[in-house]
């Protein structure tokens, strides 16, 4: 073997080195590419949960605060019955 068939064999494996370096950056490029992604989207769920969340929080006192209101328009509602009740008994009369 010659030396340069020696120098063409090593500037072979050199090209063939440097072509699979090539493939693993690219690779690593998209690897890094997909993780930005993972990471983009796993915000993205934890902003919407957060949302969901809130919206909840902002039912559970909606559906409290109406309730507390219907009591309250209960009790109203039951005296003014109780008082038309006894004013159509006591001058209503309903007797003859």
């Amino acid at each position: 073997m010659t030396t340069n068939d020696h120098q063409c064999g090593q500037e072979s494996r050199l090209a063939v080195m440097e072509s699979v370096l090539d493939g693993i950056n690219k690779n690593l490029s998209e690897l890094k590419d997909l993780m930005v992604t993972v990471i983009q989207a796993q915000e993205r769920i934890a902003a919407l949960r957060q949302g969901h969340t809130d919206q909840e929080k902002r039912i559970w006192k909606l559906e409290h605060s109406q309730a507390a209101g219907k009591w309250t328009e209960r009790v109203i509602w039951l005296l003014v019955s109780t008082g038309l009740v006894g004013f159509f008994k006591f001058f209503g009369g309903g007797e003859k």
